[in-house]
């Protein structure tokens, strides 16, 4: 059984041969969703931010604030992960080609994908503010960096970047959804093959 279970479409084949209805009615229950999942946790992150101003502003240096503020990072950064997507899902509908694309949803989509990427820039503030308060070195984690390995980066990197993030904008803006559109893993590395010769 898959951990993942694969959607009953491909986002190539929706950008590229779905009708716009048929793009919009696959994609319109997910962006409606992470949309309303993103709102809920902003609004639990004030509500945290409350509760923690009144808890913490009467107990001095209290050790359980930088938990507290760490699990409130976290849900802002989940919060900004699902209107991102929602934002980039809602660009795909919206930019599709064909004959009868107008030029007011192609520049509604460009609009949504510039959202997300402002969003992405947050959410960026937020990895540089949670990366100084690491335990080991950045440069070890969270950098591309040589390594013995079959990855040339700390396990972070693709956070440190939000490279996934990004991708997702660009797959949207170039119609490119295969597996190799900017890519961080060298396949040769992983498979072993470079050893072969």
């Amino acid at each position: 059984r898959p951990f993942q279970p694969t959607p009953p479409f491909t986002y190539r084949r929706l950008f590229r041969q779905a009708s716009r209805d048929e793009a919009s009615a696959a994609l319109s229950p997910a962006i409606a969703g992470l949309t309303l999942y993103g709102s809920h946790l902003e609004q639990l992150c004030r509500n945290l931010d409350r509760a923690m101003e009144r808890h913490f502003s009467s107990h001095g240096a209290d050790p359980r604030l930088a938990l507290a503020r760490e699990v409130r990072t976290g849900l802002a950064m989940t919060a900004l992960r699902a209107r991102h997507r929602a934002l980039t899902l809602k660009a795909l509908v919206l930019l599709k080609p064909g004959a009868a694309h107008a030029a007011a949803a192609r520049e509604a989509g460009l609009r949504a994908l510039a959202d997300a990427a402002a969003l992405r820039r947050q959410a960026l503030a937020l990895v540089a503010a949670q990366e100084s308060r690491y335990r080991y070195p950045v440069e070890h984690i969270a950098r591309r960096r040589p390594s013995m390995t079959a990855y040339q980066f700390g396990y972070l990197y693709p956070v440190s970047t939000l490279h996934f993030w990004e991708r997702e904008e660009e797959q949207v803006r170039s119609g490119r959804f295969d597996p190799f559109f900017m890519n961080i893993w060298d396949f040769r590395r992983i498979l072993g093959l470079e050893s072969l010769w």
